[in-house]
């Protein structure tokens, strides 16, 4: 199945892409045309993202290369969290620089977000975009996340700030063990968002053999890279298996799966 056969959103060309892309910058964004401009010529401005929701986010690096890791989580939700049901915890795997904890922490400030991110120098502008942005209640946990807890080695892939622990780049390395995840046995709505850079299959394979541990209400959105060694039908086959619904997107050119159990 190709892309643009998947559900979700249509096919789009690289023209149709970009002015929906636009659109969408400038209904969420108060600076959208300098965020645009900035878009054709990289140098013409490094500042912030500012959302009319009042939030702002500051980049890693100029927008031209990390365009991505605020565009997608914070202006064109992807995730869909505007508008969800108010969860009791997010886990936030893959949070870079904090731009889906800081929509997430404002949006449910009485969730309890736990942010997993192990890259240090994305670990240092998610806490200033939290502290910017004045959310209190996203827990730091500087660490990849695997489905055994096994050491890895995590490589940086580039100049947009993205990393994964599959060897696909080059960089530095670091070794880390995953920590336990803390006991939730207690709560009833758990949302799961995944941008872990391939990791995503096997995180989904331990929700589905922990299902019995994990809150009754569950929705899990993942954004699914082609070098994750679990093909994205796979895991959407064995995610319905264990009795969630399930169905793969498509959203500015990204593939996208979506799982839930009991949410609504």
């Amino acid at each position: 199945m190709r892309q643009d056969e998947r559900q979700g959103e249509p096919a789009m060309n690289p023209i149709r892409r970009k002015w929906t892309t636009l659109c969408v910058t400038r209904r969420y964004c108060s600076n959208w045309g300098r965020l645009w401009l900035s878009r054709v010529w990289g140098g013409f401005y490094r500042g912030e993202v500012r959302l009319r929701s009042g939030l702002t986010i500051q980049p890693a690096s100029e927008l031209a290369r990390s365009w991505g890791e605020i565009f997608e989580p914070a202006i064109a939700d992807v995730y869909g969290i505007r508008g969800m049901p108010p969860p009791d915890v997010i886990w936030d795997i893959g949070a870079n620089i904090g731009s889906f904890s800081c929509v997430a922490g404002k949006a449910f400030p009485s969730a309890r977000i736990l942010a997993f991110e192990p890259d240090e120098s994305a670990l240092k502008a998610m806490k200033k975009n939290l502290d910017a942005n004045g959310v209190r209640n996203v827990t730091i946990v500087p660490h990849p996340v695997t489905k055994d807890g096994r050491n890895v080695e995590f490589v940086g892939t580039g100049a947009s700030g993205s990393a994964n622990i599959y060897g696909t780049g080059a960089g530095l390395t670091l070794k880390s063990r995953v920590p336990t995840v803390p006991d939730i046995s207690q709560v009833q709505r758990l949302f799961i968002k995944l941008d872990c850079e391939g990791a995503e299959g096997e995180i989904a394979e331990w929700v589905c053999d922990h299902l019995g541990e994990l809150p009754r209400k569950l929705r899990l959105v993942a954004e699914c890279h082609p070098w994750c060694p679990v093909p994205v039908e796979t895991t959407k086959d064995r995610l319905m298996a264990a009795g969630l619904t399930a169905q793969i997107a498509v959203r500015f050119g990204e593939v996208y799966l979506e799982a839930e159990r009991n949410w609504h």
